[in-house]
């Protein structure tokens, strides 16, 4: 009931727009609602089955997380989102702050999905959560 997966979440016109963005979420008849919407935009540049255990350079372990982390941080800035669709629900839900949070899967936390009533997710968000679920993170002692 408060999980909802979406095949995409984009926006048709070109530039961002809220009242866009507020039409896609008046689907779910409830004016008053707040939703987290999670997307994953580099799932196609970033695959889970690259992930190595230990760091190439030191050898130390590390997690998935912390594995797919470093890739993103050392993405330049201008190429660090290549979904375009993602920068603009991003932009679009901008004055709806109270109301909509935009995250990656990276992003997700038990604070936002108990204070959020709907949690609207693509399947491939769905997917980053569920291997982040079913592969712990490395012991570190």
């Amino acid at each position: 009931d408060r999980l909802t997966v979406v095949d995409r979440l984009s926006l048709d016109s070109e530039q961002p727009k809220a009242k866009e963005l507020v039409s896609f979420l008046q689907q779910f008849n409830d004016p008053r609602m707040s939703f987290l919407l999670v997307d994953d935009p580099l799932s196609e540049s970033i695959s889970w089955a690259d992930y190595e255990p230990r760091d190439a350079v030191t050898g130390f372990r590390k997690s998935h997380w912390q594995w797919r982390s470093n890739i993103l941080r050392g993405i330049k800035k201008k190429d660090k989102f290549q979904c375009e669709d993602f920068v603009k629900l991003q932009r679009s839900a901008g004055n709806l702050r109270k109301r909509v949070k935009i995250i990656q899967p990276e992003g997700l936390n038990v604070y936002d999905l108990l204070a959020f009533d709907r949690l609207v997710m693509t399947p491939r968000a769905v997917q980053a959560v569920t291997y982040r679920l079913m592969h712990p993170p490395p012991r570190f002692f």
